[in-house]
């Protein structure tokens, strides 16, 4: 399903993609917090896709050391993010949560707001039964709204819809008004939750609300 999105991506944009982003960078008139970043590997999601929990965010972001043009992961996250892309395994999520042999393959964003639900559950679980997407997958400083829909963005969709139709639990967090267009069957869709504060996007008790994230603990256990 997902090679006839992703069969054409090497190490930055998606082919299929790459005239609408290049275009895009040149609207913006240089402003370089909502460039899309052209040699970072496409980061679209995160983690099990039959996951019975997704987050819903915006696009991923670029650290201060991400931003320089010479940037390049390693060889193992490399190989770790290309998996995670092709759905093979839930390796590259949980080393991302906990990597004693290696501190670089985790990330200090997803560790932070999956912290409580590791502590109530266990990593294996949230990494097996929480999936995170992005509405599109290329890195960016600061978030701004698009308007066009890249080709790979089609594939995500498919995905929350068809959580949909499987009654998962979904968690709105950033850029609600762009998911609930793209996705028309989220607007009346009941088994949604929303973040007291998208800001901060963690995943506790006091963000999502006692009974919502009492909710999401019985779909981790």
């Amino acid at each position: 399903r997902h090679t006839r999105y992703w069969r054409d991506w090497s190490s930055d944009v998606c082919s299929s993609d790459l005239a609408h982003a290049i275009a895009f960078n040149s609207a913006i008139k240089g402003r370089k917090s909502y460039e899309l970043a052209d040699h970072l590997e496409p980061f679209p999601y995160l983690g099990n896709p039959d996951a019975p929990v997704l987050v819903l965010l915006a696009n991923p972001g670029k650290s201060k050391s991400e931003e320089k043009k010479s940037f390049s992961y390693s060889v193992k996250k490399l190989e770790l993010h290309k998996q995670n892309l092709l759905h093979i395994g839930s390796e590259d999520f949980a080393l991302r949560l906990d990597s004693p042999k290696d501190r670089s393959l985790e990330s200090p964003y997803f560790k932070s707001r999956t912290a409580k639900l590791v502590q109530a559950t266990s990593l294996q679980a949230v990494a097996n039964k929480v999936f995170f997407i992005n509405f599109h997958g290329y890195h960016s400083r600061s978030w701004y709204p698009i308007p066009f829909t890249f080709y790979t963005q089609n594939y995500s969709f498919h995905l929350v819809k068809r959580a949909i139709n499987i009654g998962c639990q979904i968690v709105m967090s950033r850029n609600t008004t762009g998911w609930l267009t793209a996705i028309p069957e989220l607007v009346s869709y009941p088994n949604k939750s929303f973040f007291r504060s998208t800001r901060s996007v963690h995943l506790s008790e006091n963000n999502l609300g006692p009974k919502h994230y009492q909710k999401i603990l019985t779909l981790l256990k």
